[in-house]
């Protein structure tokens, strides 16, 4: 089973991304949430999951730094959502 974690700080948006897709169908275990990318990060190192969903835009320190930090701890891939056009955002994205 795939374990994913979800990063989200609008609690609206991360509650339905946990309970509302159908993980179990898609052989997947939603195993833990967090609001912002300081207890994602937390959350990352704890829970090793092979998915990590998360927004691009929060508040404290960037996504992409998180991700930069994790990156070398924790092999998982990394699904970035976004409602901004910021290019840089995503080019970096990609890089990482």
């Amino acid at each position: 089973m795939i374990k994913l974690v979800i990063v989200e700080y609008e609690k609206m948006l991360r509650q339905e991304l946990c309970l509302a897709t159908p993980w179990n169908e898609l052989d997947c275990e939603a195993a833990g949430e967090a609001s912002n990318v300081i207890e994602g990060e937390v959350c990352i190192l704890k829970l090793q999951p092979d998915i990590v969903i998360t927004d691009i835009h929060m508040s404290q320190i960037s996504v992409l730094e998180m991700i930069e930090r994790v990156k070398d701890k924790v092999n998982c891939q990394h699904i970035i959502i976004s409602g901004y056009d910021e290019f840089e955002y995503a080019k970096r994205a990609v890089h990482l």
